[in-house]
């Protein structure tokens, strides 16, 4: 947060030369000569022409060497000229005489400062010369900046040092009440020593005086950020944007803080990283990936970061990101191709995560042999790093994969060798059961769920675990009975809400499904699955459409590219007679979905209201293959789309 600055050169910089006053007395033979070079020294060193200036400084202690105001103004215009031994020379000749002298305890503060990196105690001997040169009366405010600074590089951690530094920065500010910059060094300090109030007073101060200083903003924000005042910080990125509207560094900074903070539409939105992507480098592109990451828009973190993975030196933050883009998208050959280069890349403390992640994209890719391998060094990854929970969920995936390829004893073995690492993990309670329905012994596995749920009949997660299985089983009723209390309690998980409302409706009883799928909403009010369950359902029975597609709407913006919500505001729109949009949405579903009949059904419909009876028929014939059941009725609408 505290920097030293460029600090040698703000204070000899303003530090004036001396020729408004005469150097000492001289005997009267050598006064003339003496004055006559110091004021063409002085007026060289005011053009900066050092060499010369130095030069004339040196004619003038010719004709008096005893002169310390001569000297003093030949150190200061060869310390200018970066000629520090020379410089520390003069000084030494002036305190040899005179070892208070303000003046020359300055430079030779500024002196010791410069070489702080080249010796042991060089800072300490600057800051000890500068405290002199305060105590003595040095009339250049610009050292009380300095003397603020160094207290805090010799030790920021020390209270003494920092009560010094404030102390030294309200001298400088008193004196110098216009400079921003002293503002923004005296807030630093303020909030080093907890006083937030009054830091937040200077840094408002320094932008009053300076309303385009970067640094200061940052600050506030970050304060902002760190004491959770969200709506400041939405307010004050206003105006950091209205004054560096093409600044990238400050736009990425505020969008940093803002994905922090876990605000991700407004992270994105200071970033504009569709307009400004050019402006920005190689962690800028991987935050603005992690932001879409969090949008639910993993095409989008595929645009961004596409190619990465062929870059000489790829971020690997960037990389994983890309993976699990893929992988959400169901390219899992992308994603365990990322995946296995940055398991090749990388021996952080993640590792066990990203090779989870490498064995379950192979294990998808049905290649399980090298998923198991995967899971292997996963196991013994996770095991190093004393990571209980990824190692359960490791050995969880060896057995299913084992299972999943034939293995049945494989299986078993890990299965027995996981319990008894982990007798007690939750995450092993159903495994058996798991284990039976890869196998394709539904109904046992079933029944499994079913003894785990009476042993333990506050468990919603066994309960939602079973509702899974008879929902994909198509065993609605039986969900009814097993969830019936969701309603009723305020620990409900979400998914339980979702299931049972998903149940009625497909038992067919829609006024209950919306009554449960409406207290879903007002429990989890972010629940994308139920506003597009409830959404579709009302679309679908042409009850109350345009609530319905104000709730698809709301679920399309919280997940983009989920091309099933996609779908259900295109054929609400389409109800609504909003041929328009439908088309616009059906278009972006059918970029992101897999084959699926119903969205193709969709399509030809919209398609043919909007005139595009080719298109349509394409489409209600490529739903007819993929649903042969429902060819019949698919037939009919494109038999009457022709027509038209």
């Amino acid at each position: 947060m505290i920097g030293s600055g460029p600090l040698l050169l703000v204070l000899t910089i303003s530090t004036p030369p001396l020729a408004a006053s005469r150097p000492q007395a001289t005997p009267e033979t050598d006064r003339a000569t003496t004055y006559y070079h110091y004021i063409l020294g002085s007026m060289a060193e005011a053009a900066n022409d050092l060499d010369e200036a130095c030069l004339e400084y040196q004619r003038a202690l010719d004709a008096d060497p005893s002169n310390t105001d001569v000297r003093t103004a030949r150190a200061r215009a060869l310390m200018q000229a970066n000629r520090m031994e020379e410089m520390k020379r003069e000084i030494d000749q002036v305190l040899s005489s005179d070892s208070a002298n303000p003046q020359a305890n300055e430079l030779l503060g500024m002196y010791y400062y410069s070489q702080k990196d080249n010796g042991v105690g060089n800072l300490a001997r600057a800051l000890d010369a500068l405290r002199k040169a305060a105590e003595g009366g040095a009339s250049n405010s610009r050292l009380y900046y300095l003397l603020g600074q160094l207290y805090l590089e010799e030790d920021a951690d020390d209270p003494d040092h920092r009560a010094k530094a404030l102390a030294a920065f309200e001298k400088f500010t008193a004196a110098e009440p216009e400079d921003f910059d002293g503002h923004y060094r005296k807030a630093l300090v303020l909030e080093l020593l907890g006083r937030d109030a009054e830091a937040e007073r200077s840094l408002l101060r320094a932008l009053e005086i300076a309303p385009v200083f970067t640094p200061a903003y940052r600050e506030l924000m970050s304060m902002y950020a760190r004491t959770n005042r969200v709506e400041e910080l939405r307010n004050l990125y206003v105006k950091v944007l209205a004054a560096h509207p093409d600044d990238a560094r400050t736009r990425a900074g505020l969008a940093a803080t803002f994905f922090e903070k876990e605000l991700y539409a407004e992270a994105l939105d200071v970033l504009d990283y569709e307009k400004r992507a050019g402006s920005y480098g190689p962690p800028v592109r991987t935050l603005a990936a992690r932001i879409y990451g969090k949008l639910n828009r993993p095409s989008k973190v595929i645009e961004v970061l596409k190619g990465l993975e062929t870059e000489q030196d790829p971020p690997l933050d960037g990389l994983f990101e890309l993976g699990r883009a893929y992988e959400a998208r169901g390219d899992f050959a992308s994603a365990a191709a990322v995946f296995e280069l940055i398991v090749k890349k990388s021996d952080a403390p993640t590792r066990a995560a990203l090779l989870f992640h490498l064995g379950f994209t192979r294990q998808q890719l049905k290649d399980h042999a090298r998923a198991e391998q995967a899971y292997a060094e996963g196991i013994q990854a996770a095991a190093t790093a004393s990571d209980r929970e990824m190692e359960v969920t490791l050995r969880r995936y060896m057995v299913l994969n084992r299972a999943e390829a034939g293995n049945a004893a494989g299986a078993r073995t890990a299965l027995d060798e996981a319990k008894h690492a982990f007798p007690d993990a939750p995450e092993l309670r159903t495994i058996d059961a798991e284990l039976s329905w890869v196998a394709g012994s539904k109904k046992e596995a079933i029944e499994s769920m079913k003894r785990l749920v009476a042993a333990n009949a506050d468990d919603w997660d066994l309960k939602v675990d079973l509702a899974r299985r008879h929902f994909e089983q198509k065993r609605f009723k039986d969900i009814v009975p097993l969830l019936h209390s969701a309603t009723q309690s305020e620990k409900t998980p979400e998914e339980a809400l979702y299931l049972l409302g998903a149940a009625y409706e497909r038992s067919g009883d829609i006024k209950k499904a919306r009554q449960v799928l409406e207290l879903g909403l007002r429990r989890f009010p972010r629940s994308a699955d139920m506003m597009n369950y409830l959404g579709y359902t009302l679309i679908d029975k042409g009850t109350d459409l345009r609530r319905a597609v104000e709730l698809v709407t709301e679920a399309v913006d919280i997940e983009p590219e989920n091309e099933a919500f996609l779908d259900s505001l295109a054929w609400g729109q389409f109800k609504l007679g909003d041929i328009a949009s439908a088309r616009k949405n059906i278009d972006q579903s059918l970029a992101h979905a897999e084959p699926n009949w119903e969205i193709m059904f969709h399509a030809g419909e919209i398609y043919c209201a909007a005139g595009s009876k080719d298109e349509a028929v394409a489409y209600f014939e490529k739903a007819i293959q993929l649903s042969p059941a429902d060819a019949g009725r698919i037939r009919k609408r494109l038999s009457d789309c022709r027509k038209r």
